[in-house]
């Protein structure tokens, strides 16, 4: 995922992780309400949260029970992500419709 100056199309932080990968290519990622973080979704159903500043993951994270794909057992694509507008917390949604909070 790439965060880019949108007055000159520079690629300011190109965001990586070992197990970052976007099930579908309009899947929602989002900044929190001070924008020092990006949230986005895996398809494996996983959360990963980077700093802005530096472009470095901060935390992956997993629930101990992930909604799964009933043909293949992986877990099922986030779709898209939200922070709570205190920055608290986080809510993503996945393919299967799951709603999950992340505090």
């Amino acid at each position: 995922m790439k965060i880019f100056c949108t007055r000159n199309f520079n690629v300011i932080h190109e965001l990586k992780a070992k197990d970052y990968v976007t099930g579908v290519n309009w899947a929602r990622a989002s900044f929190s309400p001070d924008g020092r973080y990006v949230c986005a979704g895996s398809s494996d159903g996983s959360l990963f949260v980077w700093n802005v500043n530096s472009g470095s993951l901060e935390t992956e994270l997993q629930l101990e029970w992930t909604t799964r794909d009933s043909n293949t057992g992986v877990g099922v694509t986030v779709t898209c992500c939200l922070w709570n507008p205190n920055g608290s917390s986080v809510a993503t949604c996945d393919r299967a419709g799951y709603l999950t909070f992340w505090g």
